[in-house]
């Protein structure tokens, strides 16, 4: 991935739920490797007909994620997430979904 994220969630627009939540440590050495593996772990995890998998960078901004078919290139869209996904909606239920599962939230 060329960006550096945060956080990889898998996001359900319709009933603006958070399915799957995973927080990186951009600190954490081998970052590259891991932030890799847990985009496959969350995909892997969501409902691939219901659900998109987004990513937060360390600026704020969201980016649609997806795997390229017959490659281990992850594919970065801001133009879906922008024009379609309500970004109050989506920190209301990232929220509601940390609170729930009690993960503490950033600071």
């Amino acid at each position: 991935m060329k960006k550096v994220y945060k956080q990889i969630v898998a996001y359900n627009p319709s009933d603006d739920v958070i399915t799957v939540f995973r927080r990186l440590d951009i600190t954490a050495p081998g970052y590259e490797r891991i932030a890799d593996e847990t985009f496959f772990r969350v995909f892997a995890m969501a409902n691939k007909t219901s659900e998109i998998v987004l990513g937060k960078t360390v600026g704020g901004d969201f980016y649609q994620l997806s795997p390229t078919p017959y490659s281990s290139y992850i594919k970065e869209d801001s133009t879906t997430v922008n024009r379609y996904i309500n970004k109050s909606k989506l920190l209301c239920a990232i929220a509601k979904y940390q609170k729930e599962k009690n993960i503490p939230f950033e600071r």
